[in-house]
């Protein structure tokens, strides 16, 4: 740890170390961040393109659940790690957002109540209450 800031060897008590370690996590702050915008990022093209490959299909009622958790914990999760508005809202957020909503809207009618309280709109409202 000691060489990550250049800390020299002949001082390894505890709490210089600490420092050492924080300037240099101070230093990468910037990093890390866009490293989780391009992960978010990557996260909602794969999902959309996946959906978008499935076009034509309805999802099955397990795919829709399990995506709509994924959307929504991604949200969430990325969000907490400082990720930038703009990034999360994205044109292919919002796309995929917009799709898992109609697919919901479907199999809502038609399996009636198959998703046990598992929607969409949960995360939308539950980001206006923490603001």
């Amino acid at each position: 740890m000691a060489s990550l800031c250049h800390c020299p060897p002949h001082n390894p008590n505890a709490e210089h170390l600490s420092q050492c370690y924080l300037a240099h996590c101070n230093s990468d702050a910037g990093e890390c961040c866009l490293f989780f915008q391009q992960w978010y990022t990557s996260s909602m093209n794969f999902v959309c393109t996946w959906l978008t490959d499935r076009m034509d299909l309805q999802l099955h009622i397990y795919q829709l659940k399990i995506l709509i958790r994924l959307v929504k914990k991604a949200y969430r999760d990325f969000r907490l790690q400082g990720v930038l508005d703009s990034t999360l809202n994205s044109k292919t957020y919002e796309t995929v957002r917009n799709r898992l909503t109609v697919e919901e809207a479907t199999a809502s009618v038609s399996e009636g109540g198959g998703l046990q309280g598992i929607t969409m709109k949960d995360s939308d409202e539950e980001d206006e209450e923490e603001d």
